[in-house]
């Protein structure tokens, strides 16, 4: 299953179909596979297409790798990639996205991992 995951998320990258049906299929993939993901790949970077379009879409696929990498590791890999992402999503118009967004920065502090309170200021 890995090798198709990593052909997946290249083609999450590259693909030139909806990005809604795009996003959704992300959103299945990380379902399936407790949120782990390669963290090497470019998904990260990607999602930044998304953000303006499909805030909750995003929020919901971060909090699944966020939380599978806090749980397997016991801290977050690549904070940096993550910063923009979350920092997009607290100036979000979807107020659900924004709601889910403090949420996943709140259960980070509650894990001593304080990477983007700054963020909530």
């Amino acid at each position: 299953m890995e090798i198709y995951l990593i052909f997946f998320l290249f083609w999450f990258k590259n693909s030139i179909f909806d990005k809604k049906w795009t996003i959704l299929k992300l959103e299945e993939i990380l379902d399936l596979t407790g949120g782990s993901i390669d963290v090497f790949s470019d998904v990260l970077d990607t999602f930044l297409d998304y953000i303006d379009e499909f805030p909750l879409n995003v929020i919901n696929c971060l909090e699944k790798i966020i939380k599978n990498q806090v749980g397997t590791n016991g801290y977050l890999l690549f904070e940096t990639k993550y910063e923009p992402l979350l920092a997009g999503l607290l100036r979000s118009e979807d107020q659900e996205a924004k709601d889910k967004t403090r949420n996943l920065i709140n259960f980070l502090g509650s894990r001593d991992l304080h990477y983007f309170r700054d963020l909530l200021n």
